[in-house]
């Protein structure tokens, strides 16, 4: 007997499979060993048959009376099952979890909200971008819906995607890219704090490539009015684009520098301990560039005493500064005074789930 309620393309699950799939996936919170290993036998066996990822899918998105976890645990099957068996899946199987997931982009729970995005995700890595050619477009349209959990879920997903297949998108898409990255932009003026800080994380991820050179002013207006910005994630987001666009874009970034010295002067005192180390690497990029001396000098004391005042050092940094002798009369060797800093970012990216 078929059970009411469907997937997008009509699919309804059977009522015995439902029960023994919700009975597995309810087990999976067990911290039993012997449970577990059950479990994964059973999941394993379920997992023959590709229509299995219906279930998975039905659960994770039409049964919103069932407990988060049990709907979040089908929905990490399906994109373990995406990932590790894609080509033996069937293709109406594949387009039935993208309708779906983009149907159920608005999810009232975050967790949910996260879960299809990596499954979107996933999908577009496994088949590529080609098979799936409208999703950066309906992901970007769906970022400004009316609802918030729709954009919400739609800017998370396409985070995850664009930190997944950004190396597809740069070698195979570089005129979508060129087409959405101005629609980005126009997100920084958004109002919930998540959509600015997992827009940014986007832009972030692109804003090294030459090809969107051309957007490079727009971009630095975009995130001025975001330099007060009171979520912390959103200025050490900002700190990151500017690093990276003075690294990369320099003589388009250089009109702007007086501008970004202050407001790099500023963030590295910020009470956020995360913002003020992006702000540091802007000291070790600009310190390279014999150009700027002239600006530099009259911050230098300011500056300065803003290191000095941040600056910390483990427990063992300490040992290992203090040495086993008393050498106060020798001279520091480079590397007991050089400035080390480890960046935070690949490709000038960070970010948040949606």
């Amino acid at each position: 007997m078929a059970l009411a309620g469907t997937n997008a393309d009509g699919w309804a699950p059977e009522q015995n499979q439902l029960e023994l799939t919700l009975e597995v996936l309810r087990a999976s919170q067990s911290s039993n060993t012997t449970t577990q290993r059950v479990v994964e036998r059973t999941l394993a066996g379920y997992n023959q048959d590709p229509q299995f990822n219906r279930y998975l899918l039905f659960v994770l998105t039409q049964m919103c009376h069932e407990a988060e976890h049990t709907r979040s645990m089908a929905g990490m099957c399906l994109k373990n099952n995406v990932r590790a068996m894609y080509t033996t899946i069937p293709p109406d199987v594949i387009q039935d979890v993208r309708v779906t997931c983009l149907m159920c982009l608005g999810e009232s729970s975050s967790l949910i909200r996260a879960t299809i995005g990596m499954i979107i995700s996933t999908i577009a890595v496994r088949g590529g971008l080609r098979e799936w050619p409208t999703l950066l477009q309906t992901l970007t349209e769906q970022m400004g819906n009316a609802d918030i959990n729709i954009g919400l879920g739609a800017i998370g997903a396409l985070r995850k995607v664009c930190e997944d297949a950004g190396h597809e998108i740069l070698t195979q898409h570089l005129d979508v890219l060129r087409f959405m990255f101005p629609k980005w932009i126009e997100f920084l003026r958004h109002e919930h704090p998540k959509m600015r800080m997992q827009t940014l994380t986007c832009l972030n991820l692109f804003v090294h490539h030459q090809s969107i050179e051309g957007f490079i002013q727009s971009f630095l207006q975009g995130i001025y009015p975001l330099f007060t910005d009171s979520v912390a994630d959103v200025r050490s987001n900002v700190v990151q684009a500017l690093v990276t666009m003075y690294e990369v874009h320099q003589e388009i970034v250089q009109p702007y520098l007086p501008e970004i010295v202050n407001y790099m002067l500023i963030s590295t005192g910020d009470t956020d301990e995360m913002v003020a180390q992006e702000a540091c690497e802007f000291w070790l990029a600009i310190a390279e560039d014999p150009t700027v001396a002239a600006l530099l000098e009259p911050h230098l004391p300011r500056l300065l005493a803003q290191l000095l005042q941040h600056m910390r050092y483990t427990d063992v940094q300490i040992i290992l500064l203090r040495g086993d002798e008393d050498d106060a009369g020798r001279e520091d060797p480079d590397e007991d005074i050089r400035p080390h800093h480890i960046r935070s970012r690949a490709c000038g990216g960070g970010g948040g789930g949606g």
